[in-house]
């Protein structure tokens, strides 16, 4: 696990998030309020999901840990995640880890293939074009959550993509108790199946 230095606090401009803590005290929050009955309220609902504007940033922290719990399981690592501070960079996160003794990151951006009642039309090879189009730095990992139910079927990644990575994770289970981690698509990549892992 990332060492907690304020030092490195300082240089990211942001507070280094554990993943699993922040990921149980949201999860927690949204029970409660799913509890209340929120969900049932259209603007509430909204708030419950991260879905109001002003919620982009946090809707994005928890994906990007949601995330960081599935590639801990599946490469290893533990990876705290610092949000990125000024909107115009290209990632929406950073990953820290230890390796070796020695502190490592980089930075990770963020897509979402929203769930089907708030864009029925869109597709996970339109985002792909989309991000061919206009990538990132050579240098950063894109992770697309897929936040809708259903059969993946065919994406073709498209040719000559410069990134670090290319991974999509998603939950195979309506409660989110499982969930599945594709990558990285750039290179030989694999399935994994697996709880979240909290």
């Amino acid at each position: 696990m990332v060492r907690r230095d304020p030092r490195l606090e300082a240089i990211f401009g942001q507070p280094i998030h554990d993943p699993r803590k922040y990921l149980r005290e949201i999860l927690g929050l949204m029970a409660r309020g799913k509890a209340a009955g929120w969900h049932e309220d259209p603007e509430k609902r909204k708030l419950l999901l991260l879905r109001r504007n002003v919620h982009k940033q946090h809707r994005e922290l928890r994906d990007a840990c949601i995330f960081a719990c599935l590639m801990r399981q599946a490469l290893g690592p533990e990876y705290m995640v610092a949000p990125v501070r000024e909107q115009s960079h290209p990632a929406d996160v950073f990953f820290l880890w230890d390796e070796e003794g020695s502190q490592r990151f980089c930075p990770v951006q963020m897509k979402e293939l929203p769930p089907g009642y708030l864009n029925k039309t869109a597709r996970l090879d339109a985002q792909l074009r989309t991000i061919a189009a206009d990538p990132p730095t050579p240098d950063t990992v894109v992770a697309i959550y897929l936040n809708r139910r259903g059969r993946l079927g065919e994406f073709p990644v498209p040719a000559g993509l410069k990134l670090a990575a290319l991974w999509i994770f998603g939950s195979t289970t309506v409660d989110s108790t499982n969930w599945i981690l594709i990558g990285d698509l750039l290179a030989e990549h694999k399935r994994w199946d697996f709880p979240l892992g909290l």
